[in-house]
């Protein structure tokens, strides 16, 4: 891999800035690339869980999920966030490590699901949980609901599954939607650590561009994208702090318009985080140590309690995100 001198990469950080510092509505995206250095490997890089099975050889985690914390590159995003720069984030890890890291979770689109979190399926209400549900698939986890409506009243019960989603599944609706409806008024849409080519979720961001926005990639690995400005650095570089420790993120910056046709989707009701009986309590950590990783879903690698990665899923979604836009893989 060729990686770009310092001066050229410094030039491009600037020239990042500037396009942030222009855009008045900046949407995040991450994939597995922004976890590994939480040492949870991705999918595609050197150590990947796919190019690991290629080789007949298993992913090596270096943490568990419970033990993973939120990398600086997750506690940088945060600050966007806090300052009032980055309006919403739409990512395809289920890691927890956003949630930890205490991202607003009305600010936040996890569409691949999250293994921390388990839903009612009769009332919507989500949990957060301190250790991983146990199950994937949107399978039952064996609790029940304690919502109740009034004082007095019963509770909901009704069973609560995982949001893990499998190859078959749809994106949930609440997620696509309010995904969508950010990339839509997005001026600037960054990706980190995905090579968008899981569909529907990779196509998300090319909305932004095909409405006149710009779109910024950083990734290990190039994309089939066009773009005006490419670097591969670590993008431990572009957060600052440390050294990139990892071979390196592809880098491009696009522009060209176009007009979406996104159907109206369903809001799936109550996602506040609870606690119910017979599990750990809501919570949401503070962050600290190195980390960036994206565990996808679908097909278990190993147990997610010990830390297995599911690989990602083809997700059904818009009419839009289902089509792509121009340059979609």
């Amino acid at each position: 891999m060729i990686f770009d001198p310092p001066e050229e990469l410094e030039r491009k950080v600037q020239e990042l800035a500037e396009l942030i510092r222009s855009s008045s509505h900046v949407v995040f995206h991450t994939g597995a690339g922004i976890s590994t250095a939480s040492g949870i490997p991705d999918f595609r890089g050197p150590n990947g869980v796919w190019t690991m099975e290629e080789k007949g050889l298993s992913p090596k985690f270096d943490t568990t999920f419970e033990n993973a914390r939120p990398s600086k590159t997750h506690m940088a995003l945060l600050g966007l966030q806090r300052v009032g720069i980055l309006k919403f984030l739409v990512s395809q890890n289920v890691d927890g490590l956003h949630v930890r890291s205490g991202f607003p979770r009305d600010k936040l689109a996890e569409l691949h699901g999250n293994m921390f979190v388990e839903e009612c399926v009769k009332c919507g209400k989500q949990y957060v949980r301190d250790a991983v549900v146990g199950s994937m698939g949107l399978k039952p986890t064996g609790r029940l609901c304690s919502v109740t409506k009034a004082r007095g009243l019963r509770a909901c019960r009704g069973k609560l599954r995982d949001t893990i989603l499998d190859w078959e599944d749809s994106l949930p609706d609440r997620d696509l939607t309010l995904a969508d409806e950010a990339c839509r008024k997005a001026d600037l849409s960054i990706t980190l650590g995905t090579s968008l080519q899981i569909k529907p979720s990779g196509n998300l961001p090319l909305i932004t561009k095909k409405r006149g926005g710009k779109l910024v990639i950083v990734n290990l690995q190039a994309t089939k994208h066009v773009a005006s400005l490419s670097s591969q650095t670590g993008w431990e570089s572009w957060v600052g702090g440390f050294k990139p420790a990892t071979p390196a993120k592809h880098v491009e910056m696009a522009g060209p318009p176009g007009r979406p046709a996104h159907p109206r989707l369903r809001g799936r009701g109550d996602d506040q985080a609870d606690e119910a009986p017979g599990a750990g309590g809501a919570r949401v950590d503070g962050a600290g140590g190195g980390g960036e990783r994206r565990a996808g879903q679908g097909r278990a690698a190993a147990g997610a309690a010990e830390g297995g990665v599911p690989g990602p899923a083809q997700r059904h979604g818009s009419a839009e995100c289902r089509e792509g836009a121009a340059g979609a893989p």
